[in-house]
C-alpha cells in the first residue's frame, strides 16, 4: 500500500497543508488585530477611570475644605 504512493498524492497533501497553514495564518493575524483593538479600548476605560477617580479626589477635596471652612468637622 505504501508503494502507491505517489508524487501528485505528495503534492496534493503538501499543497492541502500549505492552504491549512495559510488559513491559520490569517486567523492569527485576525486575532491579533482584534487583541490590538481591546487593549486600545481597555487603555481607554483606564483614562476614564483615572479621570474619574481624579474628579472625585478633587470633590473629596473640596467638601473637606468646605467642613473645615464652617467647623463642622468631626472627631
Amino acid at each position: 500500500m505504501a508503494d502507491n504512493v505517489t508524487n501528485e498524492m505528495l503534492l496534493e497533501h503538501i499543497q492541502r497543508m500549505q492552504a491549512d497553514i495559510s488559513s491559520i495564518r490569517t486567523r492569527q493575524d485576525t486575532i491579533g488585530e482584534d487583541l490590538h483593538i481591546v487593549k486600545g479600548h481597555m487603555a481607554l476605560f483606564l483614562q476614564a477611570e483615572l479621570r474619574k477617580d481624579t474628579a472625585m479626589a478633587d470633590f473629596t477635596a473640596r467638601i473637606e475644605r468646605i467642613e473645615r471652612k464652617l467647623d463642622l468637622i468631626d472627631f
